[in-house]
């Protein structure tokens, strides 16, 4: 292999590994925003079982606000929960936090 050739391949080489490079980091970038926006989520989620507003949940107020939760979600009142029903929480509940985005 001629030299001019070698410096070419190396070249190819070096460019395509910058490009990976690039791609790694958009990926990266892209991880980062998509783990801030489940950040924010996760922080208001807490913001609402903060019941005394303390900065902190205890385990009272966490099972107070899923008790809540749960009642919201048993529209029948029939004391569980089937698939269908938390499916169709979670659903709603996707659609409004992609809402407030």
């Amino acid at each position: 292999m001629s030299k001019i050739r070698k410096v070419a391949l190396l070249t190819v080489i070096a460019l395509a590994a910058g490009g990976c490079g690039t791609a790694l980091a958009a990926r990266t970038q892209a991880a980062k925003h998509r783990y801030a926006a489940e950040h924010r989520y996760v922080v208001e989620v807490l913001r609402l079982m903060d019941l005394d507003h303390d900065g902190l949940v205890s385990r009272e107020e966490f099972l107070q606000f899923m008790g809540a939760e749960f009642s919201r979600i048993d529209v029948r009142g029939a004391g569980v929960i089937t698939p269908e029903q938390l499916s169709r929480q979670l659903y709603r509940s996707s659609l409004h936090a992609n809402r407030h985005r």
